[in-house]
């Protein structure tokens, strides 16, 4: 809805559409890549843009997240894929074995494509948002993980390679992170062939963002606030994520006033303003929670974040019962505080549809409710921008700590696995205080390293010998003062004897 302005980009990116099937936007973190395809290019595929003789298109869109040959079969079995019509039943189980197809077959897609004649009367769009979520599990250690993140990268390569169907696959990623797909040889010459850099949105494109709200109907904008908007992004750098969140924020405030006149500048400062519009919604949730609710969203969010080498924030798609594991919180607590963070108002946690069986017949099951409804134990959940990172403070402070934690966690780890003596004095004193403090338990410490019984048996070791040596220095110290003490004593007695 906030993202006009790049009139000029979409069209060059259909444009490239029409001659190639693979399109790799790039862009830094907080352009609006995921923006700028959900709202300039599937709108207008939709609309009934003409490619290969055909204006109807079929849209699979996906995050990959931490499963995406799972994530890409969820994707295409869903109702408005393959169901030819509305009374059409489809089976509950297709995403398995799409799952199936994709990780047997060579040209698993293709064959799904042809089985259930996907592309009989549309083009096929596969949209993949977020390509960078494979570098988090491209170091993984279990070999069904490698060997599934190189099938899901075939299976692409296969498609972008073929021109017999029409398949078009446009995904986003982080400019940064264009590098680290270098292993994947191929995969990745067809990214440096195929890819978009998509520019920041200019400030001077606002006045035709407003325009265009304006030219609904439904909203207008007061010249002060457009004003202002112009001045503030003159001086700091367009976020369009952050943008939009308080563009939102502002609506719904100018709403809740009762939709009278236009926006205006006051709407905007009752939100927090344009810098501070994240922190001060998030901080009011956060603020009006329990004491409980506020521990288990502080575990929660410490649950799907990790801290890279090179001390880079980012964030981790995780399942519920996942998270319930690592934070030592029961499954409803971090149902509920997910769901306050993940409701319409808010969307600061964003879910996948569930991958397995089960889950997507519990999907099913919440079909009507509102979208935060949808989050159940089986459910995956991040965070939905990684720029938030960085605008939440509190946010920010919580995977500051989680990173030394996990730091002091590692060390004791090393030391325990190379069998070092135990530790004393004030390098115990620090290590007992952290253990009190955090309280680390199996669920939290494997994430880290897996022997989490070895880390706390070094640590508790240490303590009870420390103990152990210092009850007997003061034993040893109260002997000697007993005995000085009964010395004392017995020279007393003599020396009244001898007076006597």
């Amino acid at each position: 809805k906030y993202c006009s302005g790049r009139e000029r980009q979409k069209h060059q990116l259909l444009k490239i559409l029409e001659e190639r099937n693979f399109v790799a936007v790039v862009g830094v973190n907080g352009v609006g890549k995921t923006s700028f395809v959900n709202s300039e290019i599937i709108p207008d595929l939709l609309m009934g843009f003409n490619l290969n003789g055909r204006s109807n298109w079929k849209i699979v869109s996906f995050r990959p997240g931490k499963n995406p040959l799972n994530a890409l079969a969820t994707a295409m079995s869903h109702t408005d894929i393959v169901r030819s019509d509305e009374y059409e039943k489809i089976d509950p189980n297709l995403s398995e074995q799409f799952t199936n197809t994709l990780r047997e077959k060579k040209y698993g897609i293709i064959e799904i494509v042809e089985e259930f004649k996907l592309t009989a009367k549309s083009n096929l769009l596969i949209y993949i948002d977020h390509l960078d979520d494979l570098l988090l599990y491209a170091n993984e250690k279990s070999q069904s993980s490698k060997r599934d993140l190189k099938m899901f990268i075939d299976r692409l390569v296969e498609v972008i390679n073929q021109s017999a169907y029409p398949i078009n696959i446009i995904t986003t990623l982080r400019t940064e992170n264009m590098g680290h797909f270098s292993s994947f040889q191929e995969f990745a010459d067809l990214i440096n062939k195929n890819q978009f850099l998509l520019s920041a949105l200019q400030p001077q494109s606002l006045i035709s963002v407003f325009e265009k709200i304006t030219k609904n109907g439904k909203i207008s904008f007061a010249p002060e606030f457009i004003k202002h908007i112009q001045q503030h992004y003159k001086s700091n750098p367009l976020i369009l994520g952050k943008f939009q969140h308080a563009m939102k924020l502002c609506v719904e405030e100018w709403r809740s006033q009762g939709s009278t006149g236009p926006v205006e500048l006051s709407h905007l400062e009752a939100i927090g303003g344009l810098n501070e519009t994240i922190a001060h919604q998030l901080d009011n949730l956060y603020g009006y929670m329990s004491s409980s609710d506020k521990k288990t969203s502080k575990l929660l969010f410490q649950a799907i974040t990790e801290t890279s080498s090179t001390d880079n924030d980012y964030s981790v798609p995780r399942s519920i019962e996942e998270i319930s594991i690592i934070s030592g919180q029961s499954v409803e607590e971090i149902v509920k505080v997910a769901k306050l963070f993940a409701d319409d108002t808010c969307e600061v946690i964003t879910k996948y549809d569930p991958q397995d069986i089960l889950g997507r017949l519990k999907y099913l099951d919440h079909a009507n409710e509102q979208s935060e409804d949808l989050i159940t134990e089986n459910s995956d959940i991040n965070i939905s921008q990684d720029f938030l990172l960085l605008e939440w403070p509190r946010l920010n402070k919580w995977v500051k700590e989680e990173h030394l934690n996990s730091n002091i966690y590692r060390d004791i780890a090393k030391d325990a696995e190379r069998n070092d003596p135990p530790y004393e004095g004030e390098k115990l004193m620090v290590t007992w205080k952290w253990y009190q403090d955090v309280q680390p338990h199996e669920g939290w410490g494997q994430q880290y390293y897996k022997n989490f019984a070895l880390v706390e048996d070094f640590i508790l070791k240490s303590k009870n010998l420390s103990d152990k040596q210092i009850a007997r220095r003061e034993s040893e110290e109260l002997s000697r003062e007993q005995k000085l003490k009964r010395n004392k004593n017995i020279k007393l007695v003599f020396s009244l004897v001898a007076f006597v």
